[in-house]
């Protein structure tokens, strides 16, 4: 997983709409759990905790490794 997201890669992440993913951010972002940054057009969020960035890290491998079966 790389370490900065858009809204659209959220979205198609998790399987849900640009919309919803753009408002689960924002309160993210307002609880102060992730963090943004404009690269115009498009904003890019990261997880602020280390720790849960690499929680997310191991979560993708354990996915692949499950879809490669």
């Amino acid at each position: 997983m790389p370490d900065e997201l858009s809204v659209t890669e959220v979205s198609k992440k998790l399987g849900i709409g640009k919309y919803s993913a753009s408002k689960h951010l924002r309160l993210l972002y307002d609880l102060g759990l992730v963090d943004v940054k404009e690269e115009p057009p498009r904003k890019l969020y990261r997880v602020t905790i280390p720790e849960v960035r690499e929680l997310l890290k191991a979560y993708d491998k354990v996915v692949e490794a499950i879809s490669k079966r």
